[in-house]
């Protein structure tokens, strides 16, 4: 069943698919370089999504209209009693 998104960042998409990448995304590595994207990052944990999703017709922003995009990637990530937050997005 596909769902239109309504969340901002996705307005004007049609949800077919999220995934959770898995807790081998939350490495050393990763937390590395999501913490070198934001000034200041402390980050000390990090998710990934996976989404596959298609975009209206007359989408307007960065995304193609009229497309189909797959494993569309969510960097999330936060230090140990904060918030999850989205920092990094896209392939």
């Amino acid at each position: 069943m596909a769902v239109k998104c309504s969340f901002a960042a996705m307005e004007g998409c049609e949800l077919h698919a999220i995934r959770y990448a898995g807790d081998e995304q939350n490495n050393e590595e990763n937390i590395s370089r999501l913490n070198s994207v934001v000034e200041g990052g402390e980050f000390t944990q990090a998710a990934k999504f996976l989404m596959d999703f298609h975009t209206d017709t007359d989408l307007k922003g960065s995304l193609n209209p009229d497309f189909d995009y797959t494993n569309y990637q969510w960097w999330l990530a936060r230090t140990e009693d904060s918030y999850w937050e989205i920092v990094s997005k896209g392939y």
